[in-house]
């Protein structure tokens, strides 16, 4: 019964490991004195090995995940210096879209930097002995600011294309600009609040002694296991809603508003006068296709994670679990990499999705007269349609 809660909550870890009034069963273990505040309690011979890294998660974390860094890093900084470069990739829903590649490598960053830094300082799963008050309270209120960031991000993408696509005479009239500018600085601040609110529930460093078997083969292993936990039940319990309520909330924000753009543009193309710019009813549709496309992949990527979460947050009040330990590692293992291909992909997706977007990359990327030739006419002819993507 202990080993068996140990490691439901060592598989956590994805949430900080703050359900650390149940990672021992002091009630069905014999815990020693304190040992430098650290109360010891002893593993048996079945569950010690459950304190250690599986070997599948050793290769993902050491091969995979640096593996997505780089290349989460390379595209999203491809993407802005395209943006940077190429005049007319200056547009409103750009300046959304440059915004959501910082956020991707923000959280990538962090979080990957993170499990790297635990995997190569200690032999022992998901062990933060390395960190201090301060790296717990700074690391996971960064990551959940990007997190939110992204979400709100992708909702004001969508509110700014069904307002400009759906009343287009209304937005025609606004300083689209000036408006996004605000909207941006806007949901950093509130995401960043609400990263802070989280505090509580992954600012206490917690650190137990572990007494090993009588085996050799654990000699060398640390004696010290840590994790950033939570002050109060409370709190736990707090930071597991806000981490899933807004992205579910934002998901059927998406939901609603993307059908009624792509209602919208069905019924533009059956009744759309010959009179209108051929050139800026391409460029329209293909951008919110892009976009449509892209926000898909977001939620299909991101929902395993969450809704996984949410499942073993319930799962952890019952007393037959749904999952066995080794299979709600997999499982969290398996959903966080998706959550982390998403922070890959978004500049992909808009080369594959939008022929503009293509042009853009090849004119940034050339050394040659022909592609700073093609640079000029390409800004020219864009000039008058920038706003529309």
């Amino acid at each position: 019964m202990a080993g068996s809660r140990l490691m439901i909550d060592l598989m956590r870890e994805s949430d900080n490991a703050r359900y650390m009034d149940t990672h021992f069963d002091v009630n069905n273990m014999n815990s020693t004195q304190p040992i430098n505040g650290s109360v010891c309690y002893p593993l048996t011979e079945d569950f010690a090995p459950r304190m250690l890294y599986l070997k599948l998660e050793e290769v993902i974390t050491a091969v995979v995940l640096p593996i997505i860094l780089v290349l989460g890093l390379s595209t999203n900084m491809s993407f802005l210096y395209v943006v940077g470069k190429v005049r007319s990739m200056h547009t409103v829903t750009n300046a959304y879209l440059v915004n959501l590649a910082v956020g991707d490598m923000l959280f990538l960053i962090v979080v990957i930097s993170d499990k790297l830094w635990s995997f190569y300082t200690s032999e022992l799963y998901s062990d933060h002995s390395t960190r201090s008050t301060f790296s717990c309270t700074a690391l996971n209120i960064i990551s959940f600011t990007t997190l939110f960031t992204c979400e709100f991000l992708l909702t004001a993408v969508a509110a700014e294309r069904y307002y400009a696509i759906c009343h287009p005479y209304r937005s025609a009239r606004l300083d689209r600009r000036h408006l996004s500018r605000n909207i941006i600085a806007s949901l950093w601040i509130i995401s960043a609040c609400l990263g802070l609110t989280m505090t509580p529930a992954f600012c206490k460093l917690t650190s137990y002694c572990i007494i090993w078997p009588d085996d050799e083969k654990y000699d060398y292993l640390p004696t010290e296991w840590a994790a950033c936990s939570y002050v109060h039940i409370i709190a736990r319990i707090y930071g597991d809603m806000l981490r899933a309520i807004p992205f579910f909330v934002v998901l059927i924000v998406n939901v609603v508003l993307y059908s009624l753009i792509i209602k919208e543009l069905t019924n533009k193309g059956k009744n759309e006068c010959e009179t209108q710019a051929k050139t800026s009813r391409i460029i329209r549709n293909q951008v919110a296709m892009m976009l449509i496309v892209n926000t898909a992949v977001f939620f299909a990527l991101m929902s395993p994670f969450n809704v996984m979460s949410v499942i073993m947050m319930f799962d952890s009040l019952r007393t037959k679990r749904l999952l066995t330990p080794e299979g709600r590692r997999i499982c969290i293992l398996f959903t966080r990499l998706l959550s982390y291909c998403n922070s890959v992909v978004n500049p992909l997706i808009y080369k594959a999705m939008n022929a503009r977007y293509r042009k853009a990359f090849v004119i940034a990327f050339g050394c040659s007269k022909e592609n700073h030739e093609a640079a000029d006419v390409t800004e020219k002819t864009n000039t008058s349609t920038a706003f529309t993507s």
